[in-house]
């Protein structure tokens, strides 16, 4: 009997022996695999959106709108050339003085007013700084944004970086792992605020309010139940877009870009461009884009239906970028003291008191 309750309890040992042995090959297993799974959780968030059916392809443009405005082809001065006004070091240090700095905070008060009042958006506030996992979830390039250097980060994968408020990126923070109900959509918002996006350096460009980090912006986001409210939603963000530059009084155009110009989270990017006599180009100071499902199903942005779960359908896009609009209309030779901005809570009360006015010169 003793040996038989021996014999049971070395076996016992020897068993829980082989149970140490097998999870430390477990452990070790886990370990030499971590860097595959990483590799390829890097390379599936990097697969990109599948393309509209809108999205030109093959390195070719589709015009949208052209205004009527003539274009000016003759050579201008840079904008840079007001020295009184501007005051250009590099792209993340300049200043800009006098009716420039005004123009640059009621230009962004008034298309966030017109966007509130005649589209019935939203106003909202964003933070100015996004984790790297919402970054990663809308398939957002790093090398865009400034990466915050802090001193009690605790996980490579929490690290937070410099975005602004007015940017897509802002967004998200708020409908991440949010759930909505079918008839709480579309959910039209808009941003004021400012955008820290890096602009690529290419060969032979100069730096300018062109290429420069900074800038104050107005961001658009909407979230919708189809593909189908998802157009229609694009279109009417454009349409407010279009008459606020129509205001403007200088020549511009809205195009679909290129495949090739998109972002792997993008199907769809439709861009206003401004024209740069002293540059002789196009420049982009606007755009929309259309997600599809893509963002919401990263961030798990749900609609509860009666059978389950869907996924709401995202437009946005930063639709004015002040620092280039200013620059574009200093270059047209137009006077910012007098430019009309369209939802310009000033301009609408100038324009009321001059009809009061007009109709009591007709008791005179």
């Amino acid at each position: 009997m003793w040996k038989a309750v021996g014999a049971a309890t070395k076996e016992i040992e020897q068993l829980k022996e082989k149970g140490v042995s097998l999870r430390n090959a477990l452990k070790s297993l886990k370990t030499e695999n971590y860097p595959i799974e990483e590799d390829f959780i890097h390379s599936f968030l990097n697969l990109p959106n599948h393309l509209h059916p809108k999205c030109p392809q093959g390195n070719v443009e589709k015009l949208l709108y052209r205004s009527p405005t003539p274009l000016c082809e003759e050579q201008q001065p840079t904008h840079l050339a007001n020295k009184e006004l501007i005051r250009f070091y590099n792209n993340s240090r300049y200043y800009m003085l006098g009716t420039l700095a005004e123009f640059d905070v009621y230009s962004m008060q008034a298309l966030t007013n017109y966007y509130v009042k005649k589209g019935g958006f939203l106003q909202m506030a964003n933070p100015d700084f996004a984790r790297l996992v919402l970054l990663e979830a809308s398939a957002t390039p790093l090398e865009k944004y400034h990466l915050v250097k802090e001193e009690d980060l605790i996980s490579e994968v929490n690290r937070a970086y410099l975005t602004g408020g007015a940017t897509f990126e802002g967004f998200l923070a708020a409908f991440a792992r949010l759930v909505v109900f079918p008839k709480s959509l579309p959910i039209p918002m808009v941003a004021p605020g400012r955008s820290y996006v890096k602009v690529a350096n290419k060969e032979g460009q100069v730096d300018n309010l062109f290429t420069a980090t900074q800038t104050n912006a107005v961001q658009t986001f909407v979230a919708t139940k189809s593909a189908e409210e998802a157009e229609e939603q694009m279109d009417k963000i454009l349409n407010l877009a279009v008459d606020f530059y129509k205001e403007l009084g200088v020549h511009f155009r809205v195009i679909y870009e290129d495949a090739s110009a998109l972002t792997n989270a993008e199907c769809l990017r439709a861009s206003i461009q401004m024209y740069s006599p002293a540059e002789q180009r196009y420049i982009c100071v606007g755009n929309v884009s259309n997600y599809g499902d893509f963002v919401s199903k990263r961030i798990m942005f749900c609609i509860r239906e009666k059978n389950g779960y869907t996924f709401p359908h995202i437009v946005s896009g930063s639709v004015l970028h002040v620092t280039r609009v200013i620059a574009l209309l200093l270059e047209n030779g137009v006077n910012l003291e007098n430019c009309s901005l369209l939802g310009d809570p000033d301009s609408d009360k100038k324009a009321v008191n001059a009809a009061v006015n007009e109709f009591k010169d007709l008791f005179k």
